[in-house]
C-alpha cells in the first residue's frame, strides 16, 4: 500500500508539474502580448506629442515671422513717411526761396 501511494503521489506530482508548465507558458505568452501593446501604445504616445510638440514649434516660428514681418513693414511705412515729410518740406523750402 505504501507504494501505490507513493506511485500515485509522484503521478500526482507529475501532473501538478505539468498543468502548472502550461499555466506558465500562458502567462508567460499573455505578458510577451501585452508587453508588445504597451510597447505600441508607448510609441503612439511618443510620436503623437513629438507631433505636437513639433507643431506648436512651428507655430510659435509662423508667430515670430509674422511679427517680424509686420516690424519690418511698420519700418518701411514709417521710413516712407518719414521721407514724404522731408519731400514736402524741401519743397516748401525751395517754394519760399523762390518767392523772395
Amino acid at each position: 500500500m505504501l507504494q501505490s501511494t507513493y506511485k500515485h503521489m509522484i503521478d500526482r506530482m507529475g501532473r501538478d508539474m505539468i498543468a502548472k508548465q502550461i499555466e506558465s507558458n500562458d502567462k508567460l505568452d499573455s505578458f510577451k502580448s501585452k508587453l508588445g501593446i504597451m510597447e505600441e501604445e508607448t510609441e503612439k504616445n511618443r510620436s503623437a506629442k513629438q507631433e505636437k510638440t513639433q507643431n506648436h514649434k512651428q507655430m510659435r516660428d509662423q508667430i515670430k515671422q509674422i511679427a517680424l514681418d509686420y516690424r519690418q513693414r511698420q519700418e518701411r511705412h514709417n521710413s516712407l513717411e518719414k521721407s514724404i515729410a522731408n519731400k514736402t518740406e524741401a519743397i516748401s523750402r525751395r517754394a519760399i526761396r523762390v518767392k523772395n
